[in-house]
């Protein structure tokens, strides 16, 4: 998994980006657990 990091095009952006950074940092943790469960079923 691979994250693209970019400016932000302008002040509106970077409100959002705010907004969205704990959602997916959630959601990334949450995939990254999975995926070491699985490794050590196998």
């Amino acid at each position: 998994m691979y994250s693209i990091l970019t400016e932000p095009l302008d002040k509106k952006d970077i409100l959002m980006t705010r907004i969205k950074r704990p959602i997916e940092d959630f959601i990334i943790k949450r995939y990254l657990k999975r995926v070491g469960e699985n490794k050590n079923v196998h």
